[in-house]
């Protein structure tokens, strides 16, 4: 480690040091800070909220109870009981009664309570009493007469119904039963309509913060109030709703990206409502990432200004020491003429003086040595050179295939057969691979390398089957290139199955003598290629030229092994020779490869 470290340029060692001294300490501990004051922060704004919603949720409570309590007196009030009893058909008993319970109940609920828009009492029969609208107390009636069931002995005689709309004006509507005290069957609905307004200016006035905001929702997951008016009234099934009035916690975080945001809810025990505040923690953590970024561009500076001062100092140094370092590769790539700078600091013109007198020498030495003893040497060095590698070459193979010949031995005395016999295929393939690849050989050795390669893929896919129809003793004198045959029936395995996500099933290999030519067509059942390809494919093989093969060519990337052994058998035997796509679909393709009769083929 100290030895690699030696070996680094100063300027590496100035950047590493500040790095690991001064960078890296500084990120640390600046993301230290940041994290405790992030967490910090967020424990303060927890704290503030819990401190507000519990301030709003009493205030809520306290109104509700205060509501209850000054609207109790009305059920026991002898007026109502009056009311219950009076004749539904003396109108003008009703009319003077309306007035008396306007006046002497009524009147003294509303002046205590700004918030109350009406108040009605409403009889099963339809009979009215109300200081707001009587359409207003009727609606509400057969909107919520289903309360007039319900126990007031056992359950608390004090129902939240909702919020409703009423000449476009929300209502917040609470619901008492009036019974008679002696007569069951005599009963009636007292309905306290308060401004909804009233209560959704507390919520706007009370934000936790600038971005954040305060819902409710009432026992039955119905939205209350929230600043978005077009969600006010629509019930929320969530299981997070259910989970945040079952735990003993009275906040969470939720995180969505990025940004994190702070739930704080509180159940009220007075209307079963759930207020809800959820406050954005990006907003109080504005400030604390705006001094996070200046702190961070603070340190930068710092760290270029030092790197500035200490470059400064080390610049000339260094800088005559690269120039050295240039001119020293320049001499060692041949180039004798480069003189050093014959100024500088006292240690960098003796190191410049010392590598110009070098270069001298070594010039003058260079130049004593004739020519033609240098270009003599030159060319017993590469003779010796080309005879090392074409014994190189010579060995190499044979060495590979015996190996695989002697492998496949010991796999035949231990009994693996099925082993023995693909190593003595591979070995055979190998040993005819190794040849001059431009040679020309006859169809028979082709069609026998062929189809030892079908073997060994038989061994890995037992289902595939191999067709063959050729006559051998005409295969025996028609001419090809070396290895041609092979890669068409790999390429089948590769673009014709593999590529498709098919298991191979079908190889077949079929012979036809023209009058003008051999036809050897391969045929798959592979997933094919689409016409387009098809037709650009055997354009380029119709129309290619010796320039087309020496060039670069899209099909050298595109269809490498087609067109590698189209080249091969146009170089060697020039046009109509080569390859030809006669078919190709999703049922599979044939390959044409068109090959020169020979002399003694008739």
């Amino acid at each position: 480690m100290r030895a690699r470290f030696g070996y680094r340029s100063l300027h590496t060692k100035l950047v590493l040091f500040i790095l690991i001294f001064l960078v890296v300490p500084f990120l640390l501990i600046g993301n230290y800070w940041y994290t405790k004051f992030t967490d910090t922060i967020e424990a303060n704004v927890i704290q503030s909220s819990k401190q507000l919603i519990e301030q709003i949720h009493d205030r809520l409570n306290e109104s509700f109870v205060d509501l209850e309590k000054t609207t109790s007196p009305v059920l026991i009030a002898p007026l109502a009981q009056q009311f219950l009893e009076l004749d539904g058909d003396s109108v003008y008993e009703h009319y003077k009664l309306s007035q008396r319970i306007e006046k002497e109940l009524f009147s003294s609920i509303v002046h205590n309570r700004n918030d109350i828009a009406g108040l009605s009492l409403v009889r099963n029969d339809g009979m009215t009493i109300t200081n707001f609208s009587k359409q207003s107390a009727l609606t509400g009636f057969e909107t919520y007469k289903d309360s007039l069931h319900r126990n007031t002995y056992s359950d608390r005689n004090f129902k939240i119904e909702g919020v409703r709309s009423f000449d476009r004006i929300p209502l917040l509507t609470i619901t008492r039963n009036l019974n008679h005290l002696s007569k069951d069957d005599r009963n009636a609905l007292f309905i306290i309509d308060l401004n909804f307004a009233t209560l959704a200016k507390i919520l706007e006035k009370t934000k936790p913060s600038e971005e954040g905001f305060m819902w409710l929702l009432d026992a039955d997951n119905r939205i209350v109030y929230h600043p978005d008016a077009n969600r006010q009234g629509q019930r929320i099934d969530l299981s997070d709703i259910a989970r945040m009035k079952d735990l003993q916690e009275d906040y969470t975080i939720s995180r969505n990206n990025k940004d994190k945001t702070l739930i704080v809810y509180r159940k009220s025990e007075v209307t079963g409502w759930l207020l809800i505040a959820e406050v954005p923690l990006r907003e109080p953590l504005k400030e604390l990432v705006n001094l996070r970024n200046i702190t961070i561009v603070t340190g930068l500076l710092i760290v270029v200004f030092i790197l500035v001062a200490f470059g400064g100092f080390t610049l000339s140094l260094t800088h005559s020491i690269n120039v050295l370092k240039r001119l020293m590769k320049r001499a060692e790539l041949g180039d004798m003429n480069v003189r050093a700078p014959e100024h500088g600091t006292v240690e960098i013109l003796s190191l410049n003086n010392s590598f110009n007198k070098m270069v001298a020498e070594i010039k003058r030495l260079v130049e004593i040595v004739h020519v033609a003893e240098l270009k003599e040497k030159e060319m017993e060095i590469r003779q010796i050179e080309s005879v090392l590698h074409a014994m190189q070459s010579q060995i190499n193979p044979h060495f590979l295939y015996n190996t695989l010949e002697m492998v496949g031995s010991m796999a035949m005395q231990a009994g693996y057969r099925p082993i023995n016999e693909m190593l003595h295929a591979i070995a055979k393939m190998f040993r005819y691979n190794v040849r001059n690849p431009q040679e020309i050989v006859n169809l028979e050795s082709e069609i026998e390398h062929t189809a030892i390669y079908l073997d060994i893929q038989k061994a890995r896919f037992p289902d595939l089957t191999i067709e063959m129809q050729l006559v051998h003793a005409e295969i025996r004198h028609i001419r090809t290139v070396r290895i041609c045959i092979q890669p068409l029936i790999e390429n089948v395995f590769i673009h014709g199955y593999d590529k498709h996500g098919r298991r191979p099933i079908y190889i077949g290999i079929f012979g036809t003598k023209t009058d003008n030519a051999y036809v050897l067509r391969i045929e798959d059942k592979g997933g094919g290629m689409p016409k387009e390809k098809r037709d650009e494919l055997n354009d380029a093989f119709q129309h290619m030229t010796i320039k087309d093969i020496v060039k670069d060519n899209p099909f050298m990337t595109q269809s490498i092994g087609l067109w590698n052994v189209h080249s091969r058998i146009r170089m060697t035997f020039d046009k109509p020779y080569g390859l030809f796509i006669a078919s190709s679909d999703a049922n599979g393709t044939v390959l044409e490869v068109i090959l020169p009769l020979s002399d003694d083929s008739d």
